[in-house]
Order: C-alpha cells, then sequence, then structure tokens
C-alpha cells in the first residue's frame, strides 16, 4: 500500500514539474516571440538629409518597427526632429537618433557647427561670390574648397598681379545662393590668420573658389603662386624692356 501512494506520489510530482518547466518554455517562446513581433513608432528620414540643414515635415515620417530593431536614442515625435538640425548627414530610411541633432543650447547653428568641427581655432567667416567666382553657384554645405585671391599689389615699379591658393580645403559651413547676377554669401571655418589673409585680398582684388573632391590631396594646392612676370616667363614671352621690342614677343 505505501509503495503505490510513494509510486503515486511521484508520479503526481513529475507531473507538476513537468508542467512548470513547460509553462516556462510557453512564458519564454512568448517572451521571445513579442520581443521580435511588439513594435513601436519611431521617425526616419523619408529621403537623403544633408548635415546643417534645417529638416522640414517633408525630410521625416513616422514608421512601426519591431521593437528590437529601435535604438535607445530614437527620435519618436515629429516635433522632436521638424525644425532643428542634424550634425551628420542620414540616409533614406535611417532612423533619426537624437544625438545626431546639434545641441539647441548652443547660441547659433553656426557655433553648434564650429564647436562639432573640434578645433577651437577655427571661426566662421562670411565671404562673397557669384555665379562666375563660385563653380557656377553650385557650392553647398559641406564642400570643401580651396579659396584663390587674385589681388594687384602696388610697388615701387607699379602695380604687380598675384594669383594665390591663400587657403586649402576649407569647410564650408553655409551658403546663401546668389539671384541672378547677383552676390552671395559663402560662410566657411578659417583660422584666424586665414582670415587676416583673406581680408587684405578683399580690398585689393578678388576671391575665386575650387572644389575639393571628397578624398582631396592638400598638398596639391600648396602652390608657389603666380605674379605677371613669372606667368610671361612661364609661357616663353619677353616683357617690354626686355628684348629690342615694346611690344610683348612670345619665345617660343
Amino acid at each position: 500500500m505505501h509503495i503505490k501512494i510513494a509510486k503515486k506520489n511521484t508520479w503526481v510530482l513529475f507531473t507538476v514539474i513537468a508542467v512548470i518547466f513547460g509553462l516556462i518554455a510557453a512564458y519564454t517562446s512568448v517572451s521571445i516571440v513579442r520581443k521580435y513581433t511588439d513594435t513601436d513608432k519611431v521617425v526616419i528620414a523619408a529621403g537623403d538629409i544633408r548635415a546643417y540643414r534645417k529638416v522640414t515635415l517633408d525630410d521625416v515620417k513616422v514608421v512601426e518597427i519591431p521593437k528590437v530593431a529601435i535604438p535607445s536614442d530614437a527620435v519618436k515625435s515629429l516635433n522632436d526632429i521638424v525644425g532643428k538640425y542634424l550634425m551628420y548627414p542620414v540616409s533614406a530610411g535611417d532612423i533619426i537618433r537624437a544625438s545626431k541633432i546639434a545641441d539647441m543650447k548652443i547660441s547659433s547653428l553656426l557655433s553648434a557647427q564650429l564647436t562639432h568641427l573640434k578645433d577651437p581655432k577655427m571661426r566662421a567667416f562670411a565671404l562673397p561670390f557669384t555665379k562666375e567666382t563660385g563653380l557656377g553657384g553650385n557650392i553647398e554645405p559641406g564642400d570643401r574648397v580651396d579659396i584663390v585671391a587674385s589681388v594687384k599689389i602696388d610697388t615701387n615699379t607699379g602695380p604687380v598681379g598675384v594669383g594665390k591658393i591663400v587657403a586649402q580645403n576649407v569647410q564650408v559651413l553655409q551658403v546663401e545662393k546668389p539671384s541672378s547676377g547677383g552676390t552671395g554669401i559663402v560662410i566657411v571655418a578659417l583660422t584666424p590668420q586665414q582670415i587676416e589673409d583673406i581680408a587684405f585680398a578683399l580690398t585689393s582684388g578678388q576671391l575665386r573658389f575650387a572644389l575639393n573632391p571628397y578624398e582631396t590631396d592638400v598638398n596639391a594646392a600648396k602652390t608657389e603662386g603666380v605674379t605677371g612676370k613669372a606667368w610671361f616667363e612661364k609661357y616663353g614671352f619677353t616683357l617690354p624692356g626686355e628684348g629690342t621690342s615694346d611690344t610683348i614677343k612670345n619665345k617660343q
């Protein structure tokens, strides 16, 4: 009799244990399934968004995706991104992340951009340009440009024309496009010394801009510069007073 009771109790115990493990397995399975099927709303880029351009309602949209794929700093409301600026470019379909939004506690967007460069020497400086001097007006924020000065300097023997790249691979921060036949503004990041050199060039001549590729050879822009005399000599011309005639002649 005792043996039968013991066997019965053992069977009940095993049954209870089996039920408990079954419930645990079921709960675990449900949790795993829920983890990969539960969704939440997030804001994504509707198209490619450039860095440091004000985000509009057309740039973003709200979608539902599995919670497991949502980063902890994901933006979930359009109100948290529309009208603000991203410090990094975002591709279409990417989740908008709070860590990429320019710090609105900084006094201005330009301050945010300069701060993001992580070089305390840099300053924002505005320069004029036209379609002729600025690549047809096709300068965009985020571009890198060389700044070329073409100036005339008074000397004891008269004015001397000089052409020189005075700043290489300069970061473009903001651009105000020129109207037809008008003048635009390009705001760039420069060192104080570059600002002084370029300000002098503006009083004595003209600036032009050359666009750099993404992977540029900065050393290629470290040139000797050109003067009128050097230019004539380079291309084989004789200046007046150096030959038998008062006219410019080609030596070649």
